[in-house]
């Protein structure tokens, strides 16, 4: 069985952009999508709705499964945001980033582009799974930071890749081969304005203590508010899809 839980919240901005979305169906068969949108004046929001309806239409009419689905899901959400854009006279205004898991029973499919984040929770530990389309994780792969200065880095907000920029050839990433899923694992898709605020190994130690994944996301949730309340700044907003395998 799959448990979820989920929080999307507007921290101290004027307005949320974030979105996320759960389609579930028999047979311990679900999708999870997660969209952080960026534009402002309500464009980011536009955008980042658009990444959630289309991926969760995909799931329930197109019938494909693994990674077909998920192509499907950027293909349409890319199409739907330029298409938006197009309309509005919104080019430069209409952006998202989206990360995507889909569990069919014992395997786990996922695909991203731009910072929102999948991490994967089990026996052996923790794993992040996707690699931020940004600045500061360019600085890593050339060794000129380190993974741990991602999170305070001047340029964490500046994205190499998102939805709604026209591109030749896709731009999200896929991973190839499904992650093996069993009983008492955890995954957690997260927006950036989520994982800033607190470290792997404390979303470890809630999930070990945690049985449930509503108990786990609301331990993490008091911990991302707590710091985001803090740094007496202007907290962005933050989503999170806890998610543990029961």
């Amino acid at each position: 069985m799959i448990d979820y839980a989920v929080c999307c919240c507007q921290g101290q901005r004027s307005y949320n952009e974030d979105r996320v979305g759960i389609s579930t169906e028999q047979g311990d068969c679900a999708t999870f999508v997660l969209a952080d949108g960026l534009g402002g004046h309500g464009m980011g929001d536009i955008a980042s709705s658009l990444a959630v309806e289309c991926s969760l239409s995909c799931a329930e009419d197109t019938g494909n499964k693994g990674n077909a689905l998920l192509c499907d899901c950027f293909e349409r959400a890319q199409s739907s945001i330029l298409k938006k854009q197009n309309e509005l006279d919104a080019e430069q205004k209409m952006k998202t980033t989206m990360v995507l898991l889909r569990i069919e029973k014992n395997k786990a499919y996922f695909g991203y582009i731009g910072d929102s984040r999948l991490y994967h929770f089990s026996s052996r530990g923790w794993k992040r799974l996707t690699m931020d389309h940004s600045v500061p994780q360019l600085l890593v792969s050339t060794g000129e930071i380190k993974e741990s200065e991602i999170r305070h880095h001047p340029d964490r907000n500046k994205l190499l890749r998102v939805l709604g920029v026209e591109w030749e050839t896709p731009r999200y990433s896929i991973n190839p081969k499904p992650v093996p899923v069993k009983r008492g694992d955890g995954f957690l898709l997260c927006s950036d304005g989520f994982w800033e605020y607190i470290l792997e190994e404390e979303m470890t130690g809630f999930y070990k203590k945690e049985q449930n994944a509503q108990h786990w996301l609301e331990k993490m949730k008091e911990l991302v508010e707590k710091r985001g309340e803090a740094a007496q700044e202007n907290a962005d907003n933050f989503s999170a899809i806890a998610i543990r395998i029961v």
